[in-house]
């Protein structure tokens, strides 16, 4: 590819990209992007209220683009609004934490009405928990942690009865539970904090950066999540710096894709993804991939371990 047919792809990527994300917006209730603001850019237009926050880079690299929170006494106030959640709500952000105490990112969960929600970190792990009206407590938690001190996108998602976790585009776990009533609570809706907090006034307050959170009133589909979970990595969707390391053949390919990559084990996943963002495919990294399934058309493969990104290289099929 020459370089000036290299720069029209890069553009096209980022077009398409930016385009296709504006389009997740499908009961999106709270969008709060943390760029020195508490702006809500969803149809609600809520504005937060901030306490002893201070400004880090954002996960897109951009300088005062998120969040920080101390631990202590940071966190939002985005009020007491259900914005119509009631019987499903998906909740997504980007976090960065080297903390493994139980720590809430999104919160809107009061126990003595026995009802509410929450997106949080406890033990290194991600978890979606809360309560639906039956006297009952559940929440999920992923089997990866995420205390690292990296930035990791995480989904949690509530659907009448049953939980997910989704962490760094990979569903984590799931959970169903038998009875359920309704979501809504009266108390705040909360980011880095949970307002209640324990009866020893423990808010559970996050430590670290938080990100482009996300409300829904919906459940998410795949594709939306693989969407919201790349787009903030717009320098993966062209080629990495370390994709020298990345080998793909042949390129165009037909069905069989090979890959040569350093160390290739079970540890390394893999995702695919289109002009616009979308997931494709997903999965453990293997020497071959059967690409029968998918389009003719072009696509960037990233390589992760643990969340964190090795590497990216673009392929076209044919």
């Amino acid at each position: 590819m020459n370089n000036k047919r290299l720069v029209l792809f890069t553009l096209l990527v980022l077009m398409y990209t930016l385009s296709y994300s504006q389009t997740v917006k499908d009961g999106l209730v709270g969008y709060y992007k943390l760029n020195n603001n508490l702006i809500d850019k969803s149809i609600n237009n809520i504005e937060g209220s901030g306490f002893d926050l201070s400004e880090f880079d954002g996960v897109d690299g951009l300088q005062d683009g998120s969040y920080q929170f101390n631990g202590l006494s940071s966190y939002v106030d985005l009020t007491i609004d259900n914005r119509n959640i009631s019987s499903v709500v998906s909740l997504s952000a980007w976090v960065r934490t080297t903390e493994n105490y139980r720590q809430f990112v999104v919160s809107k969960y009061l126990s003595t009405e026995d009802r509410g929600y929450f997106l949080a970190v406890d033990g290194g792990n991600a978890l979606i928990g809360g309560r639906n009206g039956c006297d009952e407590f559940n929440q999920c938690v992923s089997s990866v942690k995420i205390d690292d001190g990296e930035w990791h996108h995480i989904v949690g998602i509530f659907d009448e009865g049953t939980f997910q976790i989704w962490v760094d585009c990979e569903l984590e776990n799931l959970i169903a539970t038998p009875c359920f009533v309704d979501l809504a609570c009266s108390d705040p809706l909360t980011i880095g904090s949970w307002f209640e907090g324990t009866s020893a006034g423990n808010q559970r307050n996050f430590s670290g950066s938080i990100d482009e959170v996300r409300i829904y009133n919906r459940k998410l589909t795949f594709s939306e999540i693989g969407t919201l979970c790349n787009i903030s990595f717009i320098t993966a969707i062209e080629e990495t710096e370390n994709s020298a390391m990345i080998n793909l053949y042949p390129n165009p390919v037909n069905n069989i894709l090979n890959i040569e990559l350093e160390n290739i084990n079970e540890k390394i996943s893999y995702t695919i993804v289109d002009l616009k963002g979308i997931n494709v495919a997903q999965g453990k990294v293997k020497r071959q991939l059967d690409l029968d399934n998918i389009e003719s058309g072009y696509y960037t493969i990233l390589f992760r371990k643990k969340g964190k990104l090795l590497g990216s290289k673009r392929f076209f099929v044919n």
